[in-house]
């Protein structure tokens, strides 16, 4: 699963960072890790990940801003949110705001793993029963298509 992936890391603490870009590349994943969200903004300008693993709590741009941008301009990308400040308000706004999962800090760096398999399968599941479902709408579009052009070719002709 994790072969190439590229998860990106925006945490503030250096010490999450490492841990996390250690576990993560140990796992197969391709790592590139951030102190702030602007960072990240930054470079989505010149690539994007499979996966965003971003603090809640950041000086400048948050996980929340982070949220909202992704929400907007990158929906196909899901976000993992940590947070030692974890509480219930916390965690429904963050999934409100388009969050795929959470994890409260401290955390296990192999939950942590698990939770981003999870969340590219789920993403990969999700992506092909919507494109096997775009394909399935344009189908009666074709068969219309190819209908008519057979009539008017009778009609014709």
């Amino acid at each position: 699963m994790a072969k190439s992936k590229k998860i990106w890391i925006a945490d503030d603490d250096e010490s999450i960072r490492f841990v996390l870009e250690s576990g993560l590349s140990e796992a197969g994943f391709k790592v590139s890790t951030f102190e702030d969200g602007n960072e990240v903004v930054n470079k989505l300008d010149i690539e994007s990940p499979h996966l965003l693993l971003t603090d809640l709590k950041m000086p400048g741009r948050d996980g929340m801003d982070l949220l909202e941008t992704f929400r907007n301009d990158y929906q196909k990308i899901p976000i993992i949110i940590m947070t030692a400040h974890s509480d219930l308000d916390t965690t429904v706004e963050a999934f409100e705001a388009g969050a795929w999962d959470y994890i409260a800090k401290p955390f296990d760096i192999n939950t942590a793993i698990e939770k981003i398999n999870k969340a590219i399968s789920e993403k990969k599941n999700v992506q092909k029963k919507l494109s096997e479902k775009e394909e399935i709408n344009l189908r009666p579009v074709s068969y219309t298509h190819l209908r008519a052009h057979e009539t008017l070719r009778y009609l014709v002709c």
